[in-house]
């Protein structure tokens, strides 16, 4: 799979779900540098249907 493909795939679905997908690469950008290498649920915390994402990624206008 295209690599593009994916990304375009994670902020589709992460639009789908209410996330402003600008302020959620933004995020993942900040976050994913300082996550626990050995931490296996660490990247499951950063994705679109996680409780613990931040508010600021949620799009108030849908």
């Amino acid at each position: 799979m295209d690599n593009s493909a994916i990304i375009y795939g994670i902020l589709d679905a992460a639009k789908g779900n209410g996330i402003n997908p600008y302020y959620y690469l933004r995020y993942l950008f900040e976050m994913i540098p300082k996550i626990d290498p050995t931490d296996e649920s660490a990247l499951d915390k950063l994705l679109h249907w996680s409780q613990s994402l931040l508010i600021c990624c949620i799009d108030l206008k849908t």
